[in-house]
């Protein structure tokens, strides 16, 4: 963690949203166009992918070559189809080829892993161990993917948790805070309806059995709901630890698994980023040269 703390100690935070956090990678090449120093992302699911990848060291023109790249249907697996559609082991492979074996710790900007734990319900912090690792657990989207066991914990996607993770890069010191928020959920919360009916989800989840050892995916699907439902975005949050800019471009467009939209994923990033990056260069580091 850097040893800067203060005003201008920047703090980016990449939400969950699946295919939708590729507009992450235009908002970040805006920032690095304008030569915007970062001191610390706080990443999600599909947040914490392109968190990791920024911090290893990779360019936003490399990551949106490796995007384009990249096909779901490799990661299918129906060998066991009540644990997920996905493998989890193909997807670690995946981020191996691309980032190695290093740890959380080794990356150039620190980097913290958001996952939610299945058993006791609640958000954990990521940020030392295999990088790999972390990122299978944190974008391991509940019936799609396999929760991953970390520590004796089981953990799944960071973004059911807290997609938009504001209150932890305040918390590691962040003066300034840059947001960007493509979560579903927000989405979801955002309409009273939906929101109504996760909500009655969730209590009928609460009304079962806690979550017990043996993996299963009803009591996986159980707890994720009560989860998302628990931690609802801006539910018990000190409004002191929000954004000071929030980036949340309408998505619509891209699918949540339509991974080929990097591109459009791309320009609506950048567009979102160029209407607030005025309001980020006065008030944070510009990086020297």
């Amino acid at each position: 963690m850097s040893d800067r703390v203060g005003q201008d100690f920047f703090g980016l935070v990449l939400s969950g949203g699946a295919a939708r956090g590729l507009v992450h990678i235009g908002v970040l090449s805006v920032l690095e166009e304008y030569g915007i120093g970062i001191d610390l992302i706080v990443g999600a699911s599909f947040g914490a992918i392109v968190a990791a990848y920024f911090a290893a060291g990779y360019s936003t023109e490399e990551m949106l070559d490796y995007a384009r790249r990249f096909r779901l249907w490799s990661l299918l697996d129906f060998r066991a189809p009540w644990r997920g559609m996905f493998s989890g082991e193909k997807v670690q492979r995946l981020f191996e080829q691309g980032l190695g074996l290093i740890g959380i710790e080794d990356l150039g900007i620190p980097v913290i892993v958001l996952a939610a734990d299945l058993e006791r319900e609640e958000p954990v912090l990521l940020e030392r161990g295999r990088l790999s690792t972390a990122l299978r657990a944190s974008s391991a989207f509940p019936g799609l993917f396999p929760p991953v066991r970390i520590g004796g914990r089981l953990l799944t996607d960071g973004g059911i948790v807290d997609s938009v993770a504001t209150d932890i890069a305040r918390k590691k010191g962040a003066g300034f805070v840059l947001a960007s928020d493509v979560s579903l959920l927000s989405d979801i919360y955002a309409h009273p309806l939906q929101s109504e009916l996760l909500k009655k989800a969730a209590e009928k989840a609460s009304s079962k059995r806690p979550f017990e050892r043996k993996i299963s995916l009803p009591a996986v699907m159980r707890s994720t709901l009560r989860i998302i439902h628990r931690y609802r975005p801006g539910e018990g949050r000190n409004p002191e630890c929000g954004a000071d800019v929030s980036i949340a471009p309408i998505c619509g467009e891209i699918r949540p698994l339509c991974f080929r939209k990097v591109d459009e994923g791309y320009r609506i990033g950048r567009e979102a980023a160029m209407r607030v990056i005025d309001s980020v260069a006065g008030r944070v580091r510009r990086n020297a040269g």
